[in-house]
């Protein structure tokens, strides 16, 4: 669902929407159903009208699995995929697949014939809409969570940690392991970490060293399992179990220099450098509506690419970016800065100076 009440589900082999925006409506149209390709959706996600991702467990074992793009609100699902996955689906049980904008998404991919195995289970990373996916992580034997740029892995008595997409990993082994059910994570603060399970330490547990660290904030009985855990603006928390659901409004061992009521913006926009022209330094400011790949690069009058300014995965909110000609040789005269954001692309033109 997205927020002006538009619904997209995913059942068996097909996908449906209701775009009334009355989400209570019994008015569903359906916009995909190939069986020739798959005989199962196993996700779908709208990151607004227009654009979206879904995902199909292979038909068979010689077949890929496959993934679907729209950039007009389903009317047309375009595969993506280079068939890189053959017999491939995910957990019914436990499934790993998120995206975060039409093209930076994980998953974790199993083999048909032995989805929970050790071999077939990896981690990987797309960063073009599912076109193609990179290797982050294998084997897999436990659970796995991915919040942003920050993924956790855990399995037997052992926490791995990557606040930067699974480049690098740190490892763990907090006393609450073996055991643990699900995880969560500030994706503005990687440092931050909450946890639920068993082990020597029974109860819902909090990291403010990215893992190396955790402290009880709630044991739990014994006799009760919990299940999941979902924090919402460092403030909020609930955590479900057999027979129990704990709730918090008042987590006060952890606060945050993000300020909760900053209004996000509703469009995307790239401002007017400041100073311009400039010598040797300028800020560059915009600010986008959700989050998504950012790039901001400066060119020549030829196109040349001469810096790049960003280029990371950014949530939505404002931002200043400084360009600096200290170190460099450029001469004075024209030039250009591009801030690309999913299809968003935007162009502004400044002037150097000597």
């Amino acid at each position: 669902m997205i927020k002006d009440g538009s619904v997209w589900v995913a059942f068996e082999g097909k996908i449906y929407a209701n775009t009334t925006k009355d989400p209570y409506s019994n008015n569903w149209t359906l916009q995909y159903s190939n069986s020739a390709l798959t005989d199962n959706i196993l996700y779908v996600k709208m990151f607004d009208n227009l654009h979206g991702f879904a995902m199909g467990r292979a038909k068979d074992m010689n077949s890929p699995a496959i993934f679907l793009q729209t950039l007009d609100g389903g009317q047309n699902w375009n595969r993506t995929d280079r068939s890189q996955f053959i017999g491939g689906t995910i957990s019914i049980c436990d499934p790993v697949i998120k995206f975060f904008d039409e093209n930076i998404g994980y998953i974790v991919l199993n083999k048909m014939d032995s989805p929970n195995s050790a071999g077939p289970d990896a981690l990987y990373k797309t960063t073009n809409g599912g076109k193609d996916w990179t290797l982050i992580l294998r084997p897999l034997l436990g659970s796995v969570k991915v919040f942003s740029e920050n993924v956790i892995s855990c399995w037997g008595n052992e926490l791995s940690i990557s606040v930067d997409g699974g480049k690098n990993w740190g490892k763990s082994k907090p006393s609450f392991l073996p055991g643990c059910s699900d995880f969560w994570s500030d994706a503005k603060n990687p440092s931050l970490i909450w946890s639920i399970g068993g082990g020597t330490t029974r109860g819902i547990m909090y990291s403010t060293s990215k893992g190396e660290n955790f402290t009880v904030a709630y044991g739990i009985e014994a006799g009760y399992d919990v299940d999941k855990i979902h924090v919402y603006n460092n403030k909020f928390g609930f955590v479900l179990g057999s027979g129990h659901l704990y709730y918090t409004n008042d987590i006060s061992y952890y606060t945050t220099d993000i300020n909760d009521k900053e209004i996000v913006p509703t469009r995307y926009s790239l401002e007017q450098n400041y100073p311009n022209p400039f010598n040797p330094s300028t800020k560059i400011s915009y600010q986008i509506p959700r989050a998504g790949f950012v790039t901001l690069k400066i060119y020549d009058l030829i196109g040349r690419e001469v810096e790049t300014l960003v280029s990371e995965f950014q949530q939505a909110g404002k931002y200043n970016s400084q360009f600096s000609i200290l170190n460099s040789q450029l001469s004075s005269g024209v030039y250009f800065y591009t801030l690309k954001v999913g299809n968003f692309v935007k162009t502004k033109k400044l002037i150097l100076m000597k």
